[in-house]
């Protein structure tokens, strides 16, 4: 189930997640969003990967850098770097399908949605340099909306 407090949806965002790897047990999720705070804006993110029984994450609030965002019409990329780890995220976009999105309150916007995108997820240890996981997530969930120039690093 998903839920989302607030009356609009960001003025750019990119929205991803896949559980539906080569092995059983791993699931990721990431988001990249520019976020309306006390009358300016900030560039925010989240980013989980699950695997190994553990969740590494990725956020704003955690020392983590976004090291690259960007987007075009046929594929998505994100960059995450922390002190621990850095995460390099890959997205081939596929066919959407058009969907009720939120503006001030009421649902009269339109988003493109696609759930047959594919995500390569890697994560290294920068601390040793290994490579810890790489894998492929098909039928995943990709939203790339609004003015995404405003997001692109």
């Amino acid at each position: 189930m998903e839920k989302d407090w607030g009356s609009s949806f960001p003025s750019a965002y990119i929205w991803m997640q896949s559980n539906h790897f080569e092995k059983m047990g791993i699931s990721f999720k990431a988001s990249v969003a520019k976020i309306p705070f006390m009358g300016t804006s900030f560039i925010g993110f989240i980013a989980g990967l699950y695997f190994n029984e553990k969740l590494i994450q990725f956020t704003t609030y955690n020392f983590t850098r976004l090291k690259k965002s960007y987007a075009d019409e046929n594929s998505v990329e994100i960059i995450l770097g922390n002190f621990r780890h850095t995460l390099i995220v890959t997205a081939e976009r596929k066919e959407a399908t058009s969907l009720a999105s939120p503006i001030a309150g009421f649902m009269d916007g339109r988003i493109e949605e696609s759930m047959e995108a594919i995500l390569e997820v890697e994560l290294i240890d920068n601390r040793s340099g290994k490579q810890l996981f790489k894998g492929r997530g098909r039928n995943a969930g990709l939203e790339v909306a609004g003015n995404i120039e405003e997001i692109i690093v």
